[in-house]
């Protein structure tokens, strides 16, 4: 095995940039539609990575950098710069080896395409969600069908080679016939990864509210009926699925993504980030101006800090492996539960070990607790 495919052998930094256009009816995360704090976020970011900058252990290779949101693609070519410069003058033993945004695709053009190149930006994760623009305008997007394969083309045609694409599936109203649709219109652009979410109702979101509301009813059955279509059409094309919701290409997984599955640190800045150093997992203020005075006091901005148990870190490392469908050994689970799981489909065996279905998969964050 390599070095740096080992747990604990490098890290990886992620910037979570609160700012978008508009908000989408499903989304829970941190953000703001109030782009006119974006220098305010910039110059408390910037004296963060400054205080942060010891965070990684001697010696410890910083190996991704991932920015992530909100909609990172908002920011400008010169904040970018900015930011970028500031990293590399206080992290000491970076080797990106990749380097990802995310980008929605009303905000792509084909000067950012080249600046980010230039930058070392070497992969794109591009919010698509789907191609129908009744689907778009349900989730309250900010793009257009059109804006989609016009930034798919410009990702296509220029330097920056890995790009994934986020689709949304169980959408009310939609069928297999859209899903389909989206995904054969998205494939023929050549994407190296797909990144495929359940539209889940999280609470205090304008999808939660038009549900409770009647506008539209949960299909659990639907769920799994189109996760289990979007598994086969892309195995069917080539691609593999090497977790729950990921899927790409040979030799295309998402190195940050996959650095959180094998317990490696990351060092998460900005407001609402996450952060954890092998032992301990801390979150960042999920306020703005909150976050920003703190950090302007020379203090860290954290409002959650735990130190994890042996048993909780071992619940996690078996969690992670479930949504990887790596196998559990079959020793490792009792008789009673493998014949309750094998009852209702959640697994199958091979070879002594334990795989679960799409199905189990599915279910998976709560079939984790009958192991605990």
């Amino acid at each position: 095995m390599k070095a740096e495919e080992e747990p604990n052998s490098f890290g990886g930094i992620y910037i979570h940039v609160p700012f978008c256009h508009r908000a989408c009816s499903y989304c829970d995360f941190y953000f703001s539609v109030q782009k006119k704090y974006i220098p305010h976020f910039l110059t408390a970011l910037l004296k963060e990575i400054k205080i942060q900058k010891n965070f990684f252990k001697k010696g410890e290779k910083i190996r991704t950098l991932y920015l992530g949101g909100g909609t990172p693609s908002i920011l400008s070519i010169n904040d970018l710069e900015l930011l970028f410069k500031t990293i590399h003058q206080n992290f000491v033993n970076l080797d990106f080896k990749e380097i990802t945004i995310e980008a929605n695709p009303e905000d792509i053009t084909q000067e950012k395409l080249c600046f980010w190149s230039e930058l070392g930006i070497n992969r794109i994760s591009l919010g698509v969600q789907s191609v129908h623009e009744e689907e778009l305008l349900f989730m309250k997007r900010n793009h257009s069908v059109s804006q989609v394969f016009h930034a798919m083309e410009l990702i296509k045609s220029s330097g920056i080679k890995n790009y994934s694409v986020d689709i949304i599936y169980g959408i009310p109203n939609s069928n297999l016939k859209k899903l389909e649709a989206t995904l054969n219109q998205l494939i023929n652009f050549e994407p190296t990864h797909f990144s495929c979410y359940a539209l889940t109702i999280e609470k205090k979101t304008l999808l939660d509210y038009q549900w409770k509301k009647g506008f539209f009813d949960v299909e659990e059955e639907k769920y799994l009926t189109e996760y289990h279509f979007i598994v086969e059409y892309l195995i069917e094309r080539g691609y593999l699925r090497y977790e729950l919701s990921n899927f790409c290409l040979p030799n295309y997984q998402a190195i940050h993504n996959s650095a959180y599955w094998k317990h490696s640190p990351y060092l998460g800045l900005g407001p609402s980030a996450h952060s954890f150093d092998g032992y301990a997992r801390y979150s960042n203020i999920s306020n703005l101006h909150k976050y920003a005075e703190k950090i302007l006091q020379n203090e860290k901005p954290i409002s959650f800090y735990e130190i994890l148990t042996p048993e909780q870190i071992q619940i996690e490392k078996l969690m992670f492996k479930i949504r990887q469908n790596l196998g559990i050994d079959i020793n490792e689970i009792q008789p009673k539960i493998i014949e309750d799981w094998k009852k209702h489909f959640y697994i199958e065996e091979k070879e002594n070990k334990v795989f679960f279905t799409n199905k189990g998969l599915m279910l998976s964050d709560s079939l984790i607790l009958q192991l605990v």
